[in-house]
């Protein structure tokens, strides 16, 4: 029993003894790894963990546009001697106003020129004067020409866009289009060609007068379910 009160003396006289230390501002650290100190500084701020960010393009230069050009045909493929109608649309991209717009449509051979019709603006056959657009404005172009009876093959069509404004890219100013024309299958061609003959001219009467019937075809395809019809006198 008196052992066990001498050590709680001991660690009570051990304690004032640190609480003594403590406060005469002194800096008390046990050579322990696990030892605190007791001089009440903080541990440092750890430095903070840097944050990944997204790499953004340069932004185009203000006071600048930037024009781009779609373009299709339909429909496709499209018959010889039929219409065929191209959709051109012309978008500012901005950031400032695009003016003086101005599209122009390359058409191909082998088809005449019908109408062409903008959502904004006048259009003098293919070359259309669309004014000003806004940024992020965009406008429509409908041209309707006709395929001739002799084209066949693949149209290719172009159109291209253009601003008396600022626009230092010009690489979306034009879009081309291809539209199918297959050739034509032809029906069947054949000429038939009758011949005939009576004999014997003159006949007496009471005899026998016999006809000759010739159907020939001159092609140049096989001609089928051909029917020879004679009509007597």
């Amino acid at each position: 029993m008196l052992y066990r009160l001498l050590l709680i003396g001991v660690i009570a006289v051990l304690v004032i003894a640190l609480a003594a230390l403590s406060s005469n501002g002194r800096d008390l650290t046990f050579g322990h790894p696990a030892a605190a100190s007791l001089s009440g500084t903080p541990p440092p701020t750890p430095p903070p963990t840097p944050t990944a960010t997204a790499a953004i393009g340069p932004s185009p230069p203000p006071g600048t546009v930037d024009l781009s050009v779609s373009k299709t045909g339909s429909p496709n493929p499209v018959s010889p001697g039929s219409n065929l109608a191209y959709t051109v649309t012309v978008n500012n991209a901005g950031p400032a106003t695009a003016d003086g717009v101005v599209a122009t449509d390359i058409l191909p051979g082998g088809v005449t020129f019908l109408s062409a019709s903008p959502s904004q603006g006048s259009c003098s056959l293919v070359s259309c004067n669309l004014g000003s657009l806004a940024r992020g404005a965009s406008a429509t172009i409908t041209l309707v020409v006709r395929v001739n009876q002799s084209t066949s093959g693949t149209l290719t069509n172009t159109a291209c866009a253009s601003t008396t404004s600022n626009e230092p890219n010009l690489t979306n100013n034009c879009d081309t289009t291809t539209t199918n024309v297959p050739t034509p299958t032809l029906p069947p061609e054949v000429d038939i060609v009758v011949h005939k003959i009576g004999a014997p001219n003159p006949v007496v009467a009471g005899n026998t007068l016999s006809y000759f019937i010739t159907v020939t075809n001159l092609g140049p395809s096989t001609a089928n379910g051909v029917v020879a019809v004679d009509s007597l006198p």
